[in-house]
């Protein structure tokens, strides 16, 4: 059993830390700076992605390659989460296929993104 399921099965009240809760959520999440540098990742986020970033380096998403619905290219520069920080806006839906290194593809929902 892993801290996180003993803390939260044991009957006791006790806080888990949110570090915790985020890192082990079943849903990929990741945070940038302003100017588009990964400045944290989940582990759901690195198993999509097949890799895991380089903290403050890596820009704007994890992924190894990402295409649009249509099968073209998708630069980093244009990502969903480079249009948020950028443009300071919301995009509500997007639909993006990634590439893993080992070259598997992966079409990935993107859930509401706001800008800040």
């Amino acid at each position: 059993m892993d801290k996180l399921s003993s803390s939260c099965n044991s009957g006791k009240e006790q806080a888990v830390p949110k570090h915790l809760l985020v890192d082990h959520a079943p849903v990929a999440m990741y945070t940038c700076d302003p100017s588009g540098r990964i400045t944290f990742y989940n582990r759901a986020a690195a198993e999509l992605w097949g890799r895991e970033p380089e903290i403050n380096q890596d820009l704007w998403c994890g992924s190894w390659k990402a295409y649009y619905p249509d099968g073209s290219t998708m630069s980093p520069e244009e990502c969903p989460m480079a249009k948020v920080l950028r443009q300071q806006m919301t995009i509500m839906q997007a639909e993006v296929t990634i590439e893993r290194p080992e070259y598997l593809a992966y079409t990935a929902p993107h859930w509401p993104l706001h800008g800040i």
